[in-house]
């Protein structure tokens, strides 16, 4: 039961984010293409990888910062070498996509489609148990988020920071947790 869950929770996410960027698809697609027609040249220079580093940076403008954008390209350059890209660069530009995409569900990672921290803290226990409890998220967890709310550790600092102090910290780090954790369950179903 716990397996379909995570399936059914980490799909509806990511066919949220694709919801909620259409373009990323066809954007994508047209990578994919452009790229399998490629692999049948004789090779792959920097200047391809940076026009594909340039075509996802447009993809998510104005659904990410511009400093998340770079951020996220910076760490696909630290993980992902040329002589990868080489080999295979629709699985590397793949990778590229995948770091974009994992910070359009936080505002604290430089989304700006991601949901605004409630005003109170009884309101952002509550729009966290509308958004998980749909994916038949347990119930242990909503009331972890909640008590991480409640003591202050959601803000992720080493001191307990009260709700109101750090809103966006707070909601954004409790629903990390839930996010995180589906993720571990995904990752232990494979």
């Amino acid at each position: 039961m716990k397996k379909i869950w995570i399936l059914m929770l980490c799909t509806v996410f990511l066919l949220g984010a694709a919801a909620c960027t259409s373009s990323t698809v066809t954007k994508e697609e047209e990578t994919s293409s452009l790229l399998s027609s490629q692999s049948e040249e004789t090779g792959y220079t920097q200047s391809d990888r940076t026009a594909q580093l340039e075509e996802a940076a447009e993809v998510y403008r104005g659904l990410l910062t511009s400093e998340a954008i770079e951020d996220a390209t910076n760490r696909y350059l630290e993980q992902v070498s040329f002589s990868e890209y080489e080999k295979d660069p629709v699985n590397a530009t793949s990778a590229l996509y995948q770091e974009l995409t994992k910070k359009l569900y936080l505002r604290t990672d430089g989304s700006l489609i991601a949901p605004v921290a409630p005003d109170t803290l009884e309101e952002a226990k509550q729009k966290i148990r509308e958004e998980f409890l749909p994916f038949g998220v347990e119930e242990e967890y909503l009331l972890l988020a909640e008590e991480m709310l409640e003591s202050g550790s959601a803000a992720g600092k080493q001191d307990p920071v009260p709700y109101e102090q750090a809103k966006q910290e707070s909601f954004d780090g409790a629903r990390r947790m839930i996010f995180a954790q589906a993720l571990h369950w995904l990752d232990e179903a494979a």
